[in-house]
């Protein structure tokens, strides 16, 4: 079967389609667009503007897997409509305006369907595992062919730029205050140790194509070299725009987040992965197979 899943997040709204007979699991196509919904919130709620953006993407995605021989779309959504006081109306529109009525995955869910994806495609039984999305940020340990402990914390690349980032890159003192806030939700962890994470997201991906061997690793002191090089970079933004254009202000953020989480469970490297939450989805909902 072809199936089209529409991924409702916090910095981008995508589209995938997938044939679900592929044992690898792996996107026929997909398009992107960053809707930066976090971005358009106000007192809890998601503003007009950011309604009229949400609309428009799904749309937009709608479209784009059908014109692609979609024969069943699926969306879901995770931390920008889950934390929203008016989710209820985003996916009220995005019905109306689709047809598709979004799942709103809980943290422990989207957690879950990370784990689930990370165990198919790492062919590892145990680890710990990261997705650093734009609201929010899953962590969570896999062992014996399970997800165990978890956590799902507001602590995505988006939401550390609205929080601690007073321009558009960070300074040395506001990483300072990003790595105190992201330790503060690991206590749940603290007695566990890994060699290596793999890790999930924009920010991790974005990167991979200029500090990771073939295999996806990135030792711990060379991330923190690029992090410390680029925010000393006169022209920061127009570096970063050069190969991860719409994530020029956020990456740095995601990108420290994997950092102290690394430094945490004491790793030596991260395993870049490009699978994620949507995988997961779509195993955990028995689509798989099919």
């Amino acid at each position: 079967m072809k199936l089209g899943i529409i991924d409702i997040g916090s910095n981008t709204i995508k589209a995938y389609l997938y044939d679900t007979s592929d044992e690898a699991l792996t996107p026929v196509c997909r398009v992107s667009f960053y809707a930066m919904l976090s971005s358009h919130v106000t007192d809890g709620a998601i503003d007009s503007e950011g309604l009229s953006v949400l609309a428009e993407s799904c749309i937009k995605c709608r479209d784009f897997l059908l014109e692609n021989g979609a024969e069943e779309i699926r969306a879901y959504a995770t931390e920008a409509l889950r934390s929203a006081s008016n989710s209820s109306d985003a996916v009220r529109l995005v019905k109306e305006e689709t047809g598709i009525i979004p799942d709103i995955l809980t943290r422990e869910q989207e957690a879950e369907c990370d784990a689930l994806s990370l165990m198919h495609f790492s062919g590892k039984t145990e680890g710990i595992g990261m997705d650093i999305g734009g609201g929010s940020g899953q962590i969570f340990e896999y062992k014996d062919g399970r997800a165990g402990r978890s956590i799902s914390a507001p602590i995505g690349a988006l939401a550390m730029k609205n929080r601690f980032v007073s321009s558009d890159i960070p300074a040395i003192e506001e990483l300072g205050e990003i790595d105190s806030y992201v330790r503060g939700f690991l206590e749940e962890f603290v007695s566990i140790t890994a060699p290596e994470i793999d890790v999930m997201g924009g920010s991790a991906s974005s990167v991979a194509g200029i500090l990771a061997d073939e295999d996806g690793r990135i030792s711990l002191e060379e991330l923190n070299v690029f992090i410390v090089s680029v925010i000393g970079r006169s022209d920061a933004f127009e570096y970063i725009s050069s190969f991860a254009s719409g994530r020029e202000t956020t990456l740095i953020p995601g990108l420290e987040v994997i950092r102290v989480c690394g430094v945490f469970f004491r790793a030596s490297s991260v395993r870049i992965f490009f699978s994620g939450s949507r995988e997961g989805y779509i195993i955990k909902n028995g689509y798989f197979g099919k």
